[in-house]
């Protein structure tokens, strides 16, 4: 295990920096999901950044802790853009912020990954768009697999988890949150923060008040989804 990097309070001091043969630059990299990560939630962050490859993922969250493994050190733009936003978030989204009861996986890894979408088109709308387009084929490419998003929790089989949270879910925060704006979003952040533990019930009111049609989307999270009906809703609204 080896130290990386080490945040306080928003600051960040490079400690070893396994990607310096990169030529690009680590810390510009970090420090802008560190201001979007202040921009959105309002909170400084305190985090260490750990190379571990003893973990189960290409990267994991703990309380003021993130590991990444070593695979990562050669493909910086994707550590940077696909990987490290994600695991920073979670540090609010699962770490501070707790979900339970049904959906819980929907509200924890969805959202948090639709938190990484929106930092990537703050960045660069481009690859944003890139990204979507690949979520939503990977969406089609195991459509078989989808299920009710209410109906996902741990013991779920992994292609279940691929489709309907990490493609569908993540697809359908990005239709119903088109039109939210930085400020309604950083209300909700700051709303479930509050709460701490949250059920499905909750995280649906705090959507329904910074405007999101909650009917239709809890009629989409308790049903299978549809590919043609998501296609058109990105096409429509954003595409």
């Amino acid at each position: 295990m080896l130290l990386c990097y080490h945040i306080s309070n928003n600051q960040l001091t490079v400690v070893n920096d396994v990607f310096i043969h990169n030529k690009k630059n680590t810390v510009f990299y970090l420090e802008s999901i560190l201001k979007y990560y202040k921009y959105i939630t309002g909170l400084s962050l305190t985090v260490d950044i750990y190379l571990y490859d003893d973990i189960p993922a290409m990267s994991i969250s703990m309380k003021e802790k993130i590991y990444f493994r070593s695979s990562l050190i050669d493909i910086k733009d994707v550590a940077m853009y696909l990987y490290f936003p994600h695991e920073i978030f979670h540090q609010l989204i699962g770490n501070d912020v707790k979900f339970v009861g049904d959906g819980r996986l929907w509200m924890l890894e969805s959202f948090t990954e639709y938190l990484q979408l929106r930092y990537i088109m703050h960045k660069n709308k481009n690859l944003a768009n890139r990204y979507i387009c690949f979520i939503l084929e990977r969406y089609k490419d195991n459509i078989s697999n989808d299920v009710p998003i209410i109906a996902i929790n741990d013991e779920s089989y992994e292609l279940q988890i691929v489709a309907t949270i990490e493609s569908r879910g993540v697809l359908l925060f990005h239709i119903y949150f088109m039109n939210v704006d930085d400020f309604h979003l950083k209300m909700m952040l700051e709303k479930l923060a509050i709460v701490k533990n949250v059920s499905i019930t909750v995280f649906l009111q705090i959507c329904c008040e910074i405007g999101i049609n909650v009917e239709r989307l809890s009629s989409d999270i308790n049903n299978i989804g549809n590919y043609e009906q998501i296609k058109a809703g990105i096409y429509e609204n954003y595409i």
